[in-house]
């Protein structure tokens, strides 16, 4: 009888301890599962801000006294390009297609730097990394007859961009000029200070030209 109560002590131990093991590891599957389902909403709300440009295809038109440009462009984060198509011109309206890599157009506008009363298209774009670097890609009318394209004489930011400029540009429109700004970067980081770049509309021997005014 001894013997039996021993043994029957010994079973009910037993499987005590075997429940008591099955509570400890479903509680803590239970404390794992709440840290799956959390960190998985802050990946998806991490996510677009690592999208630093994420606009869609750019349409503008600009029109001045019955001359008409229309802008569009897909704005593809690598491969991007965008078109230009004139209306009201007397002789010829041409299309003109860029391509831009990973640069999207951010914006468009007229403008008159050269007073002759006659517009340029000017168009803005931007790559799509941190910091962004600007572009401009400007068109002039030829007496509203027809238009070209007007060369972009960019040598000065070329020359920085191993030394102090990294992207980061405002572009501003005034009455006879197209002012270009962008911190200058020292160590990697963008300091207090800042370059300033005036461009005036010029005409060179076959087409216009945005040179830089020296300092």
């Amino acid at each position: 009888m001894m013997l039996y109560r021993m043994l029957l002590a010994g079973v009910l131990l037993f499987g005590f301890a075997c429940s008591g093991g099955d509570r400890s590891s479903s509680s803590q599957v239970a404390d794992k599962e709440p840290q799956a389902d959390t960190a998985a909403p802050q990946m998806e709300l991490a996510a677009p801000r690592k999208a630093v440009r994420s606009k869609g295809p750019f349409e503008q038109e600009l029109s001045e006294e019955g001359i008409r440009f229309t802008i569009t462009s897909p704005n593809s984060a690598t491969k991007n390009t965008f078109t230009i198509q004139s209306e009201g011109l007397s002789a010829r309206n041409p299309s003109f297609t860029k391509d831009l890599g990973p640069q999207q157009v951010f914006r468009a506008e007229l403008a008159d730097l050269n007073q002759d009363g006659y517009p340029e298209v000017y168009i803005f774009t931007r790559t799509t990394t941190e910091p962004a670097q600007g572009e401009v890609y400007a068109y002039a009318s030829y007496r509203n007859r027809s238009y070209g394209e007007v060369y972009v004489a960019d040598e000065a930011v070329q020359n920085l961009r191993s030394k102090t400029y990294q992207g980061g540009d405002v572009f501003e429109l005034q009455e006879t000029a197209l002012v270009r700004r962008f911190p200058v970067y020292e160590n990697g980081r963008a300091s207090t200070d800042s370059n300033t770049l005036t461009y005036k509309l010029k005409m060179g021997e076959t087409s216009y030209r945005l040179e830089v005014e020296p300092k």
